[in-house]
């Protein structure tokens, strides 16, 4: 653990201490990284799917301005009156048929302490002898609703290409507002804790959210990576839905529809060529992953929200 710092615990409400073997942590925030609630939507999927326990909270008191996030009130299922706090939950997987056990943590962005808020994390991290931090995150691209999710990715390690069998990876030269994420990565990586992000890209000009397809294709990157069996059951019925909703939305706007077959060609022409270029490949199993990572392992200075080093598509498929 980083000597400069204390751990942050106080910060935690702790339901139990669960004995977890090399643990993964997959985690993401709703808020500024989590277009069309695509982010949040995978790792709430994963967690009813296999299924998780909660075992520790973030106490909200010191990272919220409540006026801006405000919490909501209803009923409880006793029928008592409670208020709702922005929630930060840890939650953890065990199968005993499994090697490695699985750590989630889905949050709200903050607005305060956001330095201790992902040290917070971290120590949760480092207590649980976690060996990976993988960062789910969605974002606005000009990519069209017709055709499959783009993914992109980051490390804090070199020679990834290697690694995940995909391009060369390239510093990011970006510079700008942020997210929490990089905050959580730039902690990560001040704690030599491994890290990766996996980026889902939404269609920019669409405002209707929850988005599945984007869901869905985070979750299935997820489950390769981790070797895990996911039922997607329940987010491709919500496809149906969406997609009618977004007819809905186009289908009298003449402008809308021309602007979408100018994004369908440039995808259709960038993913022939990355074909001309590569033969896109599935990621590893979790066991190469943290293996190759052991022996790759390098601190760098971290990068922004998906941008620290960018790999292209990842060749997702439905």
């Amino acid at each position: 653990m980083n000597p400069e710092r204390e751990p942050t615990m106080d910060h935690l409400i702790i339901d139990e201490f669960p004995s977890l073997q090399s643990p993964i942590m997959v985690v993401s925030f709703s808020g500024w990284p989590d277009a069309q609630e695509a982010a949040t939507g995978a790792v709430k999927h994963l967690a009813k799917q296999l299924p998780t326990k909660r075992f520790a909270v973030i106490d909200p008191e010191e990272f919220y301005v409540f006026t801006r996030i405000r919490p909501q009130v209803g009923n409880n299922d006793y029928g008592e009156r409670e208020v709702q706090w922005p929630s930060n939950e840890f939650s953890y997987w065990h199968d005993d048929t499994s090697e490695r056990d699985i750590l989630l943590f889905t949050g709200v962005e903050p607005q305060l302490k956001w330095r201790t808020y992902a040290a917070t994390i971290v120590d949760v991290a480092i207590q649980h002898n976690v060996e990976m931090v993988i960062v789910l995150g969605s974002l606005l691209d000009g990519i069209p609703h017709t055709r499959e999710p783009r993914l992109t990715g980051s490390a804090n390690v070199k020679n990834v290409e290697e690694l995940m069998e995909q391009h060369a990876l390239q510093p990011s030269q970006y510079e700008g507002p942020t997210g929490i994420t990089s905050a959580l990565m730039e902690e990560c990586a001040r704690n030599d804790l491994k890290y990766t992000s996996l980026w889902g890209h939404a269609p920019h000009y669409l405002q209707t959210s929850p988005n599945p397809r984007v869901s869905i294709a985070l979750v299935k990157q997820i489950a390769s990576v981790l070797d895990l069996d996911i039922n997607l059951d329940a987010l491709k019925e919500s496809c149906e839905p969406y997609d009618r909703r977004v007819l809905k939305t186009i289908a009298t706007d003449v402008e809308a529809v021309n602007y979408i077959q100018e994004l369908e060609e440039k995808y259709d022409q960038a993913l022939a060529k990355r074909f001309e270029e590569t033969t896109p490949s599935e990621l590893p199993s979790s066991d190469v992953v943290i293996e190759e990572l052991e022996a790759f392992f390098r601190e760098n200075n971290p990068g922004d929200d998906g941008e620290s080093y960018g790999i292209g598509d990842l060749g997702i498929r439905s």
